[in-house]
């Protein structure tokens, strides 16, 4: 891709609504349409279902952007999301955004986001009104490994 500009991409990650297992994946597909400049996480990662993202943040250097155990209502992780892709947005600091979570909430920011000129990814398990709004689906299911099996001859 010599000579040609990258797609900077911003992926936010919405945890409380994605399992960590996906990761290796996300980014591995990331890379293949452009360069992921900020990676974030958003949730509360001192609950223990959200564990494993520490290890995955670590991993695949993700910003964790946590609302911590002060903030009990559930939308916090939400409101910090979208006011992050606002303020990316209007920075012009990336070329489209992916939205990395199976929460209807985030339509109306990938709506805005689309319609403003900039492409904006989502994953094929989000809700249909979420798929709705992206330019591309991206499908994080693991792929089933195809067993290739060799028929054994008998011994003579």
């Amino acid at each position: 891709m010599a000579g040609k500009h990258k797609r900077r991409i911003a992926v936010l990650i919405d945890a409380e609504n994605t399992p960590a297992r996906l990761a290796n994946r996300l980014f591995g597909e990331v890379a293949k349409l452009g360069k992921s400049k900020d990676r974030r996480l958003y949730g509360d990662l001192a609950k223990p279902k959200l564990k494993a993202w520490i290890e995955a943040a670590l991993c695949h250097h993700i910003t964790p952007r946590p609302n911590g155990p002060h903030a009990k209502r559930k939308n916090v992780s939400d409101f910090t999301l979208v006011i992050d892709a606002m303020d990316m947005f209007f920075t012009e600091r990336f070329d489209g955004i992916f939205i990395v979570s199976r929460d209807s909430d985030f339509a109306g920011l990938a709506k805005y986001v689309r319609e403003k000129g900039k492409t904006v990814y989502g994953i094929t398990s989000a809700p249909e009104c979420l798929r709705a709004q992206c330019n591309e689906l991206i499908d994080l299911k693991p792929r089933e490994a195809k067993q290739n099996r060799k028929a054994l001859s008998p011994s003579p």
